[in-house]
């Protein structure tokens, strides 16, 4: 094996290892929020996350593993950087990781609330203001495109936020959607996508590109979390 092929594989190992420990401090996270905060379909996905971001920068994995994370963080262009447009355009990320070492590791979370049913009551309370069930999966849809485009770092997940019905049928309303966008061949599929122990992790597949998806089940309807990877 020559010096370049070896010097690819150890980049790979450390960036597969790199992405382990990440997915495995958002599992902490979401067991965390849980267990310890009231949730429901009118929590934004924007004080999750917070409340997220929060118990990782705590975490003392994160710091064992020196790993930082940065909320709502901005990718900007060069077009932006000379001033040619403004700072405030540039695509906003929900949390990004960095390692901290001498290889330079990054790993993006773009997040989403969805939703697979509305609850009767939930429907009564809502009657000005109706929840329409479809434009979660449309939206969702959208930030896959999204994450696909240059605008994001090359490697990174979608995280669903779920709060009303169970996982594998709220998959298959994304996967319904995606269809009638005229995108089967990037529908969503179960797999543990080579990390131990991750029950609730899809993934799919856009030209050769390989996605993640982590369901994050805050529903009534399931007890148990979704995730129980832990790693000493």
């Amino acid at each position: 094996m020559n010096e370049g092929i070896l010097n690819t594989v150890i980049v790979n190992l450390f960036s597969n290892e790199f992405e382990r420990r990440c997915i495995s401090l958002l599992s902490d996270a979401y067991d965390a929020v849980q267990a310890n905060c009231k949730l429901d379909i009118n929590s934004k996905e924007e004080y999750i996350s917070a409340v997220m971001f929060d118990y990782i920068d705590k975490s003392p994995h994160a710091a064992k593993w020196h790993i930082d994370i940065v909320p709502e963080y901005r990718k900007y262009k060069n077009d932006m950087l000379k001033g040619k447009k403004m700072k405030q355009t540039a695509p906003q990320i929900c949390m990004t990781f960095d390692g901290w070492t001498s290889t330079n590791l990054q790993y993006f979370v773009e997040a989403q609330n969805i939703i697979e049913f509305i609850p009767p009551d939930k429907k009564r309370a809502r009657q000005r203001n109706p929840i329409v069930i479809s434009d979660y999966h449309k939206h969702y849809a959208v930030k896959i495109s999204a994450c696909l485009s240059d605008k994001y770092p090359a490697k990174g997940c979608m995280v669903a936020y779920i709060f009303e019905g169970e996982t594998k049928y709220t998959v298959n309303c994304l996967n319904h959607c995606l269809c009638d966008c005229n995108r089967v061949p990037e529908i969503l599929k179960k797999r543990h996508a080579k990390l131990k122990d991750i029950e609730a992790c899809y993934v799919s597949v856009h030209n050769n590109r390989l996605m993640k998806h982590l369901m994050f089940n805050f529903s009534s309807q399931q007890n148990k979390t979704d995730f129980n990877q832990k790693d000493e």
